[in-house]
């Protein structure tokens, strides 16, 4: 027969435990969101995301109609002097004006032709 002492976590442990779940819990529906049946479709996903910006950047994402995948290959975000490529191998860059993920193969009204 176990001794009561044995089952019993102390308040502090209690506590860091739920911090831990708590924790996990926050991160799980950004990582979840970068999920998909394949590494490609992760990717998509991930560019594509939209959480944790604000509504005056959706709605600029709104405003300049930022697409992926863009209709017309030759004014791609790749081929445009705003868009910053990613680092690291990251699937997804940025724009000096669209805020959040943006994808190589999307496009916007703002497109300004990169430099040759």
């Amino acid at each position: 027969m176990r001794d009561e002492n044995e089952t019993k976590i102390g308040r502090r442990a209690a506590i860091k435990r739920s911090l831990l779940v708590l924790g996990a819990a926050a991160i799980a529906p950004t990582a979840l969101a970068a999920c998909g049946s394949s590494e490609q479709a992760g990717a998509a996903n991930a560019c594509g995301s939209t959480a944790g910006l604000s509504p005056a950047d959706l709605s600029t994402r709104t405003t300049n109609a930022y697409v992926d995948p863009g209709p017309d290959a030759a004014k791609h975000c790749l081929a445009c002097a705003l868009y910053v490529a990613p680092a690291g191998g990251a699937p997804c860059g940025t724009c000096a004006l669209v805020k959040g993920p943006i994808a190589t193969t999307g496009t916007c009204n703002a497109f300004a032709a990169r430099p040759t």
